[in-house]
């Protein structure tokens, strides 16, 4: 999407209001039909079954945010407390998951040294993933969990934008 529509800032469905919605940054918000014809052009047979559009003022590009994410993710993700990181195409921002809201300042320092601005960063506390026994019936290990981050990165909006 962030390649058809430059000002493209993140996309997120209500399916209760039958509705996808779409940031553009308002320096060119660009045309509903611009936006539709991209939509459809990623998406293909996968189109979500929403029949209204709704464009949302956004404040960065998916271009930006995908930068950055990448920029901070190896920085942050090594803080100890860390879970998890990515971007909030319903926010439009970047999202940094924590066990404690104590690591904000840690992950805010990372931020400032990576150039990020830190009003485009939600930071929240999340629960820890636990370790259980769905893998085969053995404990499942850091290992596995990647291997199964890995396989589902290629089904994500992300990876369409």
């Amino acid at each position: 999407m962030g390649k058809k529509v430059p000002t493209f800032g993140g996309i997120f469905v209500d399916e209760e209001k039958d509705t996808i919605y779409v940031y553009l940054v308002p320096t060119e918000m660009g045309d509903v039909a611009q936006v539709d014809k991209a939509i459809s052009d990623v998406f293909g047979t996968e189109l979500p079954p929403q029949h209204r559009l709704e464009v949302l003022e956004g404040r960065y590009t998916f271009s930006q945010l995908k930068e950055w994410l990448d920029r901070m993710s190896p920085q942050v993700l090594a803080l100890q407390g860390v879970l998890e990181v990515g971007i909030d195409d319903a926010k439009d921002r970047l999202d940094v998951g924590v066990e404690s809201l104590a690591m904000a300042s840690a992950v805010e320092a990372e931020l400032a040294s990576s150039g990020i601005p830190r009003e485009a960063v939600n930071i929240e506390q999340v629960a820890p993933v636990r370790p259980n026994k769905t893998f085969s019936g053995q404990d499942s290990s850091r290992e596995r969990l990647d291997e199964v981050a890995k396989e589902c990165e290629t089904k994500t909006l992300e990876d369409r934008c």
